[in-house]
């Protein structure tokens, strides 16, 4: 599951950075983030003109998902966002390798009907409601906020690379989080196995896991069966915050390289 959402991403060209056009406040900003409940991801960005509001809803044992596209403005006197456009397609997916994917046409694109647009809103327990004008597919779904945490980050002086998956299932609700000190090419370097929840309070993605430290050519690896700590959280200026060590922290960029 969480290589068939970060694949949809990619291939769909949404742009996981959050976009800091549109500053005043009481804008709609606090919709800006990705969303969950199990089998279905939500990402919505703020774009110059208004939001993009990417959902992905899958039947894992299935085969099968949908994706809609919307193009929102923020309504003021509703507090919510309100779609002008829509597009809906299905999908296919190998339930055992989820990288392959096949795409049906879509099956509604193009400006909404009159009394048919969607509506975005943000309960008093702070859960995304997704009112959907055509189908009412999101009755009964109130999604979580899990923080804009996606594909993989660098810092190359300083040899720190991270990736985060969303598993959003339900038996998995977190990120995977994979986190490399040292390079690859080094005589050693450590690989941390992390899973990360995000606290909306913070803004920190807190993530706990065992670390592995691996020779270079080796297959297998050496743990010393300590579970480690370490947080990641946006910065003013687009790169993410790594911090393990107390008042230590290393700024990542998105690593363009290998994302996808």
């Amino acid at each position: 599951m969480k290589k068939l959402i970060s694949m949809i991403l990619a291939l769909i060209l949404v742009m996981a950075l959050a976009c800091t056009a549109m500053a005043e406040e009481n804008n709609g900003e606090k919709f800006d983030s990705c969303w969950a409940v199990p089998n279905a991801f939500v990402e919505i960005d703020q774009e110059d003109e208004g939001f993009r509001v990417l959902i992905i809803g899958t039947v894992p044992e299935e085969g099968r998902g949908t994706i809609w596209e919307y193009n929102c403005f923020y309504m003021e006197d509703l507090d919510s966002l309100v779609s002008m456009t829509t597009i809906k397609r299905g999908f296919t997916f190998d339930p055992e390798y989820t990288d392959l994917v096949e795409y049906e046409e879509p099956e509604r694109e193009g400006f909404d009907d009159d009394d048919k647009s969607t509506v975005f809103s943000i309960n008093e327990n702070g859960h995304l409601i997704w009112e959907d004008g055509y189908e009412n597919m999101g009755a009964g779904l109130e999604f979580i906020k899990i923080g804009f945490f996606n594909d993989a980050w660098k810092n190359e002086d300083e040899e720190v690379y991270a990736v985060f998956d969303w598993n959003g299932t339900e038996d998995e609700f977190y990120y995977d989080v994979y986190l490399q000190c040292g390079d690859s090419d080094a005589d050693t370097c450590v690989i941390f196995y992390m899973i990360g929840i995000y606290n909306e309070e913070t803004g920190k993605l807190e993530c706990t896991g065992p670390a592995v430290t691996y020779a270079n050519g080796a297959d297998d690896g050496v743990s010393d069966g300590e579970i480690y700590e370490a947080t990641f959280s946006w910065t003013d200026h687009g790169t993410i915050l790594f911090e393990m060590d107390e008042g230590i922290g290393i700024e990542l960029e998105q690593d363009f390289d290998n994302n996808g």
